[in-house]
């Protein structure tokens, strides 16, 4: 306990709103434990984003009564990580960004079945790097959730141009190369009428 309020006291100390901690990294499978950590996060002022991506079996997790009850418990100011890092390369196999929409309406439709009315995280493919999905099907997916509340996901750490090989994450997602395409991203992320989260490492 005092190594869980240490943790949460060094996050607010910060000044950050928002904390998406890996539960099963934590404290596998205890759920008084889980209940502790957001309890002390929404007392320090902060959403949590519950995610339980390590765990092999997150949705079934998700879909116990008793996380769920646990879940209900502490609702407000929570989001919940349904997808985060999608698997398949949209440059490899064009039908890649096919088979994630549908998938993620089916998980939305999921959670929403089980009950949950958090707001719901949603990934994107390339390990979460592929933008161009969340910029193209975004408002496709806000329309099919019933509560319209959807974070959309983008993690791209995309990196300076690769003058060797050609390649950059920038130009995967129809963006110039360098920083020139990071803030041709930001302006199109900023045009969308829907949320998309994203991180940003550029070296």
């Amino acid at each position: 306990a005092a190594n869980q309020e240490a943790l949460v006291n060094a996050f607010a100390s910060q000044g950050f709103n928002a904390v998406r901690a890996q539960l099963w990294e934590l404290y596998m499978d205890d759920l008084p434990k889980i209940e502790e950590f957001i309890q002390r996060c929404h007392a320090k002022g902060m959403v949590v984003y519950l995610t339980d991506d390590n765990n092999p079996d997150q949705d079934n997790w998700f879909n116990r009564p008793e996380v769920q009850a646990m879940i209900e418990r502490n609702k407000y100011n929570l989001v919940i990580d349904a997808t985060i890092e999608e698997g398949g390369d949209p440059e490899q196999d064009p039908g890649v960004v096919a088979a994630w929409l549908a998938e993620q309406k089916q998980v939305i439709s999921m959670y929403r079945a089980w009950g949950y009315t958090q707001p719901l995280t949603i990934g994107t493919p390339k390990a979460g790097r592929y933008l161009r999905a969340l910029l193209d099907h975004g408002q496709e997916l806000v329309n099919h959730d019933p509560l319209h509340s959807l974070v959309l996901n983008a993690q791209m750490y995309w990196g300076e141009y690769n003058s060797r090989s050609g390649w950059s994450y920038q130009r995967l997602n129809g963006f110039s190369d360098g920083d020139e395409g990071i803030r041709e991203a930001a302006a199109a992320v900023a045009s969308k009428p829907f949320l998309i989260q994203w991180g940003l490492d550029a070296i």
